[in-house]
């Protein structure tokens, strides 16, 4: 196996591996879903030992103790903690703004905000489709420091900005592929 089909063939068992948790957890029926990732897993070019190996870990992280967070697999160690390496930013605007107001603060929110992307505090921007406000993709590792940022711009000082925020870090459930010689294409 040449090293693209390799690297695909992880990702593609990555991406599965993922489905079926999210099937198995919430709800699908369990047989099926231990059929379907195993044999999933095996036309992708991953030997029956390794799929059987993915199931045994889905199956194991179900019987893990329960917490009360239904969306945060880590919590029943099958995933790895992963650093904090960008927060989501996805603004809304705390009431219309009016005429007036936009006359007075986009003039300078505008050329503020592309001062943060030209500074590297904000990656990818962009507008949500009901144009609500603003989505951000940010450079930072913490929320406070992403609210610090956004709460400086004239929108946020104005308080006609408010701001939900995501911590996002790397796909956790790739560290699985570390193991058990997966990354090297071991059969």
């Amino acid at each position: 196996m040449n090293a693209p089909s390799t690297c695909r063939t992880i990702v593609k068992a990555a991406a599965l591996l993922f489905l079926a948790i999210a099937t198995t957890t919430f709800g699908r029926a369990q047989d099926q879903a231990d059929d379907s990732l195993v044999n999933a897993l095996v036309s992708e070019g991953l030997t029956h030992d390794q799929a059987e190996r993915v199931r045994a870990k889905v199956e194991k992280s179900e019987n893990a103790p329960s917490t009360n967070e239904v969306n945060s697999p880590s919590a029943k160690g099958l995933f790895p903690t992963v650093p904090t390496t960008k927060v989501l930013a996805i603004g809304r605007f705390t009431s219309r703004p009016t005429p007036e107001q936009i006359k007075e603060f986009f003039p300078r929110e505008v050329p503020a905000t592309l001062q943060l992307y030209l500074d590297g505090k904000i990656g990818q921007w962009w507008v949500k489709q009901d144009q609500t406000g603003p989505v951000f993709l940010m450079n930072v590792t913490t929320v406070a420091e992403a609210h610090e940022i956004l709460e400086k711009l004239p929108l946020g000082q104005a308080k006609l900005m408010d701001f939900e925020y995501i911590e996002l870090g790397p796909l956790s459930p790739l560290n699985l592929l570390l193991k058990e010689g997966w990354a090297k294409g071991a059969k």
